[in-house]
């Protein structure tokens, strides 16, 4: 790991920084209260200016804070300012990755030569003009027994998401004899058309894109003949190097750490300010808030901004790799904080066997909020290498994919029937989308979870 001084960074977005950094009176006592100190002195309108220069920074950069973008290079260099403006020390540390580059993902209805939106699949394998008659799927498609009296043999199969995940829902398919499978996710957005990410240990079987329910209907629905489909779905994986950010206070425990995180680059095709940028800002302000403490705490706090999470979490992945056992023994919690300002939130707690989610269940409860806990299995975030790890893991998130029930738009407000965040990787992931309500009360719990741990007595 090697000090980067943040050089690159506009003028106008370095001024941006500094106004966003009112930190607490260092008279204030360093552990006792910090907590609730932090939870007050981290505010919503300080976490959304971080958010408007993240905003300004993809704008500038083709609307993307992608791997390998010069948008990512500045949302980068203006942490690195903003860090080291409050009085830290930020280092960098180098991530490599695999990034599936799509040559051609052209989807045809042959009798028309009409087009399809598709979007391929990272590490799809490929097809090459390839013809195939498009049939409709079973309900879920998890197992290959759910493919009883259907024929998929050399078809392509059209699915809709299931809770079973991508991975399963293409290995049944294969194993059907399916020549390829189209798969729409179920969005409250018929036209909605969302990159998938494969996460299985082997590459697919079979080649994968998705498509929007609208026009899943359209090639499934009542037709003479099965509609015959032409596909030229190319790609390659390309490698390069990123960065993962970390900052940690000068004092506490180095044998008691707890760790912060969230991730810093956007998804391929959107700018990323709610996912996650809005995690970004809520640890970037309550670093901000706690570095007059910094000196005084009795854990060691250290933030992290993972690099190239959007490539299966890469930068977590290669981080707790790279522990030794004396440093992973050392590590407390680690705090995970994800899409916490969605526009149609829910307030999920992580919780379950090795999950620490009292303080902030304790704020919460505090403040008359409500929330829902949720399992790991719930959101597929940077926790998930520190939990294989045996570490303790903790977070909060407000919802992406999934949609709001009837029952939690009576808690929470909000439209039942409609995604948490309609816009989850998409290009309208933008400022103008994001709940601010949402993201001052999340910003604040993470703080007074950060707090909390900073002056636990752990043993």
């Amino acid at each position: 790991m090697t000090t980067v001084p943040g050089s690159r960074i506009l003028g106008a977005l370095a001024a941006a920084a500094a106004l966003t950094i009112t930190p607490l009176p260092a008279t204030a006592a360093p552990t006792e209260g910090l907590a609730d100190a932090l939870a007050q002195a981290v505010t919503g309108p300080d976490t959304y200016r971080h958010l408007q220069v993240l905003q300004a920074i993809a704008d500038a950069n083709g609307g993307v804070r992608a791997v390998h973008t010069p948008g990512l290079a500045a949302t980068e260099d203006y942490l690195e300012t903003t860090l080291a403006t409050a009085g830290y020390h930020p280092i960098v540390q180098d991530v490599p990755y695999t990034r599936f580059a799509v040559v051609a993902e052209d989807t045809r209805i042959v009798d028309g030569n009409t087009p399809l939106r598709t979007m391929v699949m990272d590490e799809s394998p490929a097809l090459s003009d390839v013809t195939a008659p498009a049939v409709p799927g079973p309900a879920t498609g998890c197992q290959i027994g759910d493919y009883n009296g259907l024929n998929a043999a050399g078809a392509v199969v059209v699915l809709a998401a299931a809770s079973c995940g991508v991975t399963q829902q293409v290995t049944a398919a294969a194993q059907a004899g399916a020549r390829a499978v189209l798969l729409n996710s179920v969005t409250p957005d018929a036209d909605t058309v969302q990159r998938l990410h494969w996460f299985g240990s082997a590459p697919p079987p079979i080649p994968l894109a998705s498509i929007s329910r609208n026009q899943a209907e359209s090639l499934i629905g009542p037709h003479p003949q099965p509609v015959a489909l032409r596909m030229n779905w190319q790609g390659h994986d390309e490698h390069g190097t990123t960065h993962t950010l970390i900052a940690e206070t000068r004092g506490g425990s180095a044998d008691h750490v707890a760790i912060v995180g969230a991730h810093l680059d956007s998804a391929a095709d959107g700018p990323g300010i709610n996912d996650d940028g809005s995690a970004i800002a809520a640890t970037l302000q309550t670093a901000i808030q706690l570095a007059p403490y910094q000196d005084g705490v009795s854990n060691r706090v250290r933030f992290i901004w993972w690099g190239a999470a959007e490539l299966a979490d890469a930068g977590a992945e290669h981080y707790v790799a790279q522990l030794s056992p004396t440093d992973r023994q050392s590590i407390q919690a680690y705090l995970d904080a994800t899409t916490i300002a969605s526009p149609n939130f829910v307030r999920y707690v992580m919780s379950g066997p090795g999950v620490l989610s009292q303080p902030f269940d304790d704020y919460l409860t505090a403040q008359r909020l409500p929330f829902e806990h949720a399992g790991t299995d719930v959101v597929a975030s940077d926790y998930e290498p520190f939990a294989a790890a045996g570490i303790t893991v903790g977070g909060i998130f407000a919802g992406s994919l999934g949609v709001k029930t009837d029952a939690q738009a009576t808690v929470y407000g909000g439209t039942a029937g409609q995604s948490y965040d309609p816009c989850d990787r998409q290009p309208c992931d933008r400022i103008d989308r994001i709940d601010t309500t949402a993201l001052d009360q999340n910003a604040r719990a993470l703080a007074y979870a950060v707090g909390w741990t900073a002056a636990r007595n752990f043993p």
